[in-house]
């Protein structure tokens, strides 16, 4: 179980930083090229602009992106996942493109203990499959992130009409 969050992190982690710096390094000399060209022929000044606005948007959600990462590595070093067991109130589904296309769920979890809703990440896990709502569960998560995986599985609740206060 651990492992596999692990993993889980370490694939979006690499897959983030590598693809980051690609699109960077890309708009980089994009709007370096059409700077050295506009100063020779006076030209595509405004495609330059925009390319750069585009690139300073870009750098500021990737470095986001790669804060939060960041954070959750230290968490997995110092080995203090977070666990929340409730009843999934609600799954958020998200298509994405690709072929095959998939798609990415997102459990809401109402925490048994402090009442807290907590959206979590189960895309690229067994579990995905596995969540249903009003099902009680306990995930183990990575804080900032939200990556998640199943930690146990309990059993459903009523689900004509759940009693979830």
């Amino acid at each position: 179980m651990y492992e596999t969050l692990k993993k889980k992190f370490y694939i979006q982690f690499y897959f983030t930083l590598i693809v980051g710096l690609i699109g960077i390094i890309t708009l980089v000399v994009c709007a370096v090229g059409l700077f050295i060209d506009y100063g020779q022929t006076g030209k595509y000044l405004w495609l330059a602009i925009v390319i750069s606005i585009i690139l300073v948007v870009a750098l500021i959600m990737w470095i986001k992106e790669i804060r939060l990462l960041i954070l959750d590595m230290i968490t997995i070093k110092k080995g203090a996942y977070k666990k929340i067991t409730g009843t999934v109130i609600g799954i958020k589904e998200k298509e994405q493109g690709g072929d095959p296309p998939t798609t990415k769920y997102y459990p809401i979890i109402k925490d048994e203990v402090t009442g807290e809703e907590v959206k979590l990440d189960v895309m690229n896990t067994d579990v995905q499959r596995k969540v249903h709502k009003y099902c009680r569960y306990s995930f183990l998560y990575l804080p900032h992130t939200k990556l998640a995986v199943i930690a146990e599985s309990f059993s459903y609740i009523n689900t004509q009409n759940p009693n979830l206060d």
